[in-house]
């Protein structure tokens, strides 16, 4: 039995000897997961910060959306008050050709020698860009031909 007693023996000293370095490899494994937590709530605190500029980035899209449709209805109100302004400009032109015509009416108001210009005109006089509307056709619109004078027979002053 001397051999049973030896085997036992080895066995023994072997297991005393395995058991701190389990300890040490089982110490190191949890370091190793406290590390690797610590290193996950990092990413957890950038990955908030990177949901924040992304919520912001989608207000701002939202706002830029809505302003381009804004955009869009000022477009089309603008080429509508520009056909307006042209409108107005062949009336008072017309205006001008009928206070000419007859001085002592003076319908419209402005001097003789004053220029008539739209807002076009006046926003290129001074600089601005022109206008990517486009222009009307002259005689497209019947205000904006020239008026006439009516055709009477001269009175025999006999």
């Amino acid at each position: 039995m001397p051999n049973n007693a030896r085997r036992l023996a080895a066995t023994l000293s072997l297991t005393l000897l395995a058991i701190p370095s389990t300890g040490c490899i089982a110490w190191e494994i949890r370091d190793e997961m406290r590390q690797i937590n610590a290193s996950m709530e990092d990413v957890k605190v950038q990955l908030g910060t990177v949901n924040d500029g992304l919520t912001k980035l989608e207000r701002t899209n939202t706002i830029l959306s809505d302003l381009d449709m804004k955009l869009t209805s000022l477009e089309t109100i603008n080429s509508s008050l520009s056909s307006v302004d042209a409108h107005l400009a062949s009336l008072r032109k017309t205006l001008n050709n009928i206070d000419s015509t007859i001085p002592f009416l003076s319908l419209s108001g402005d001097e003789e020698d004053e220029v008539i210009e739209t807002a076009e005109e006046a926003a290129e006089r001074e600089g601005g860009a022109p206008s990517s509307q486009p222009e009307t056709q002259p005689g497209a619109d019947p205000a904006e031909e020239p008026a006439t004078e009516p055709q009477t027979p001269a009175a025999d002053p006999g």
